[in-house]
């Protein structure tokens, strides 16, 4: 009986999921389309290719970004259409508890759960990479706009890179050196900044310091960096749009980043704990259905857990704010949402079960 209650709710659980996902995914897809799509059409020779192209580099950051609400819409519906058949009604009289559906609901919310990683740590980070270097819609360059410098710290050093030619070669470089104190005692500037069997060269350089009042002119001065040409580009871009990867390399490895460390810090544990708000969503909806089940109007139940689900959201997003200002720890920001509501959640399902 088991077995035969989990295929039936797993396949009531993903026709839902699937419909869902496809039909507000291409909805949004198409509107983002509809507002960027004269720069699209007039970027390439092939304004067809072009649109295709867009739609499927935009799809996998808005996706990304829809599927915890798209998938408790998914649960909500679910567990609505088991109440409105009397389903649920049958499977808690046979004994069946709120902790027994979670876990039934379990699997399917594991599947979820990789595929929302995968997308979120891998093809929306190349994706990201894609249109800004396509230069389209909201990574668009205007005509006669610089392009801003790429500020980062090494270790101690603050460093300006005036243009990103490839990885291994840039160009108008200034690296501001401090002290103990914090106080800049060295400006290095570079025309070029190349990597070559393993290491950092500058070129044309002038080298000034608080102690020489003229500038010293180097051809040639030798960067101690472990900076990998492949992480060059990855320094303009926020965490949020790395990979897990990357941000450990920036966060733990080599000590460098245009960001604050804690802030790299942030957003790892919050790609690492993205897939279980997944679960949350299932640990809200469950117990919220069963409240409601006897109430005739079933839209309620979808109105408190979409409310339910905006709250979780907002409150995620505010933690997270605070942690990327230095205001709370790295780890309480990314984790605390999640877990206090998993927490209610599963509250719940064990106070109704041990009635």
């Amino acid at each position: 009986m088991t077995s035969t209650l989990h295929r039936y709710l797993t396949k009531l659980f993903f026709s839902r999921l699937v419909l869902l996902l496809v039909g507000i995914n291409f909805l949004v897809v198409i509107l983002d389309f509809m507002a960027n799509g004269d720069d699209v059409i007039s970027s390439n020779s092939t304004p067809l290719l072009s649109s295709f192209r867009y739609m499927g580099l935009r799809l996998p950051q808005i996706a990304s970004t829809l599927m915890p609400f798209v998938l408790l819409i998914a649960v909500l519906l679910t567990l609505m259409e088991l109440v409105r058949h009397q389903e649920m009604a049958a499977m808690m009289s046979a004994g069946m508890s709120q902790l027994k559906v979670m876990l039934t609901l379990l699997p399917a919310g594991m599947i979820v759960a990789v595929l929302q990683f995968a997308i979120n740590d891998q093809l929306e980070p190349r994706a990201i990479k894609e249109l800004k270097n396509w230069g389209v819609g909201e990574y668009k360059v205007d005509k006669g706009e610089e392009i801003d410098a790429i500020w980062f710290h090494h270790q101690s050093d603050i460093i300006r890179v005036g243009r990103v030619e490839r990885g291994d070669l840039l160009h108008d470089i200034t690296i501001f050196r401090r002290g103990q104190d914090g106080n800049i005692v060295e400006r290095i500037h570079a025309n070029r900044l190349v990597h070559e069997n393993g290491t950092w060269i500058l070129s044309d350089v002038s080298r000034s310091t608080i102690t020489r009042r003229e500038p010293e002119q180097l051809d040639h001065l030798e960067w101690q960096s472990n900076l990998q040409p492949h992480l060059v580009a990855s320094l303009a871009s926020h965490p949020k749009d790395l990979s897990v990867f990357e941000i450990r390399r920036f966060w733990q490895e080599a000590r460098f980043g245009s960001f604050p460390n804690h802030v790299y810090e942030v957003w790892m544990h919050r790609k690492i704990v993205a897939p279980l708000v997944l679960f949350v969503m299932v640990l809200m909806s469950v117990p919220l259905v069963q409240r409601y089940q006897r109430d005739t109007n079933l839209v309620s139940i979808l109105v408190f857990g979409l409310a339910a689900g905006f709250f979780f959201i907002v409150f995620d997003d505010l933690l997270m704010t605070f942690g990327e200002a230095g205001l709370i720890p790295p780890i309480l920001a990314a984790w605390a949402a999640t877990l206090i509501f998993a927490a209610i959640g599963a509250t719940l399902a064990l106070h109704h079960e041990s009635l």
